[in-house]
């Protein structure tokens, strides 16, 4: 497009139906001005990422399906949404595509062991997978079958009440960890109504190497349990996703909880959301998602050398242009567009030089001149003959005007 002087423009484009966003960039045709002849901008995530859903327990009725709750808490406004639930029986296990799907849930699946190949691989290469339990579940066959991907085995169901209302409480979760982050400012206190009938237990375990306890009852019983496969993860839920053991799809930390789980797994909502902007030669500091990841932080020129301080890699850009910070194999964790300082071509008009000059140095262009004191006796006189003559005079009240 043509910009005439000193004015602007305003032009479409068109994007394509689904992108994954990112940078753009507006080039200008200015030879006189070359240094920040590019802009660098943010494109919207355009389009949503799928969400497979295994539903083991389909139901009579759309209702009692082992999904129906989580089919809406990932799509609340009738798949207007970053994400889009597909929901297939264990036999759509061949409907999974890496390209496609970033998470993956086993809802109450009785038989694993025709998925287990691709869900292991799938995990393996940066997917996120969430396995919740049920009447279906036995714990002989997923031990033995999905030994890489559960984080511990599982023992037996236990009996904790016979009513929701009487059910074991969740425990608070730990903000700290960065599944609950976001419900610093707010929403911990659902978890305090979340209650259980059933759960299935655990042998005992050892936390570390990938293997981490994010959640309990208030008795102590394990809730949510992380695995790190290969560049994925891995969440058990001992209980069941539907309200059959608990009232969990009851309570208002439903829904923000299981979006929280796709993004915590790599999900359209995750760290690729965050957007950072900077300025050649000035410091930027990304956030890191936690001590343990290794990333990777990409330019125009490739590879970026960062300090990590106060778990944020630091650094300073040396040319504008898109940068990313990602993990191998996963979504990028943050985009950052760095452009050029614009004084450069900020050519509207300015003071004049010699204004300029005076303002810095004004004593170099003041003339100071010693009067002489005849002068200013001079000009005292003149002074007071001034205020003689506009004294007034006294009239004479014999003189007819």
């Amino acid at each position: 497009v043509q910009i005439p002087p000193q004015d602007g423009v305003e032009t479409y484009v068109t994007v394509p139906r689904v992108a994954d966003g990112g940078i753009g960039q507006i080039r200008f045709e200015d030879s006189g001005l070359g240094l920040d002849n590019a802009h660098f901008f943010y494109l919207p995530r355009i389009g949503a990422s799928r969400v497979l859903v295994i539903d083991g327990d389909p139901g009579a009725t759309a209702v009692a399906s082992e999904v129906y709750f989580l089919e809406r808490a990932l799509a609340p406004f009738g798949g207007r949404s970053d994400m889009v639930p597909e929901v297939v029986g264990p036999a759509g296990i061949h409907s999974l595509n890496p390209d496609t799907h970033r998470v993956v849930f086993l809802a109450n699946v009785a038989d694993p062991g025709p998925m287990k190949t691709k869900l292991v691989e799938f995990v393996r290469n940066g997917g996120g997978l969430v396995i919740s339990m049920g009447t279906n579940v036995s714990a002989e066959r997923y031990n033995a079958i999905l030994a890489e991907l559960l984080p511990a085995d599982l023992r037996k169901v236990e009996l904790l009440s016979s009513s929701h209302k009487m059910g074991k409480k969740t425990g608070v979760p730990d903000t700290s960890l960065a599944l609950f982050e976001p419900f610093k400012r707010g929403g911990l206190t659902s978890f305090a109504k979340i209650k259980w009938t059933r759960v299935f237990a655990l042998e005992p375990y050892m936390e570390g190497n990938g293997i981490q306890t994010l959640l309990r009852l208030e008795n102590g019983m394990p809730l949510f349990v992380e695995k790190k496969v290969g560049k994925g993860k891995v969440i058990l839920l001992t209980s069941t996703i539907d309200k059959s053991w608990g009232n969990f799809p009851m309570q208002s930390a439903f829904m923000p909880m299981i979006q929280r789980f796709v993004s915590y797994l790599g999900g359209a909502s995750s760290l690729g959301g965050r957007q950072f902007i900077g300025t050649v030669g000035q410091t930027v500091r990304i956030p890191l998602p936690d001590n343990s990841t290794q990333v990777e932080i990409t330019g125009p020129n490739g590879a970026v050398g960062y300090q990590t301080i106060d778990n944020n890699a630091v650094f300073v850009p040396r040319v504008s242009g898109a940068y990313k910070m990602d993990i191998a194999a996963g979504p990028p964790l943050a985009w950052i567009a760095i452009n050029t300082d614009s004084q450069e071509s900020d050519v509207r008009p300015e003071k004049s030089l010699l204004e300029q000059v005076v303002e810095v140095n004004p004593d170099k262009y003041i003339k100071k001149i010693a009067l002489a004191p005849w002068l200013i006796f001079a000009a005292l006189l003149l002074v007071l003959l001034q205020g003689w003559l506009s004294f007034p005079l006294k009239e004479d009240p014999n003189v007819v005007t």
